[in-house]
């Protein structure tokens, strides 16, 4: 399997000081209830850092509420 991703055109492994300079993302998923129907939201890439990116969904959270949502979670997870 390896050589077949290495055999595609414009894939490049990275070596282990390469890969420690590469920044982590992240993404949140938004949970809405609004009159008892569940909507969902992903939203990917939020901040380079798990602080801003939780703070980010927050904002989106109130946002949502602000809209007509009656309820909102979210759950983020961050790649460093």
């Amino acid at each position: 399997m390896l050589n077949n991703i290495l055999n595609l055109d414009g894939v490049t492994v990275l070596d282990k000081k390469q890969q420690k300079e590469v920044n982590g993302g992240g993404g949140c998923r938004l949970t809405t209830f609004t009159n008892g129907v569940r909507d969902t939201y992903l939203i990917m890439g939020m901040a380079e850092d798990e602080g801003t990116q939780t703070a980010g969904a927050h904002n989106a959270c109130g946002d949502l509420l602000n809209g007509g949502a009656d309820r909102c979670f979210y759950d983020c997870t961050h790649d460093n």
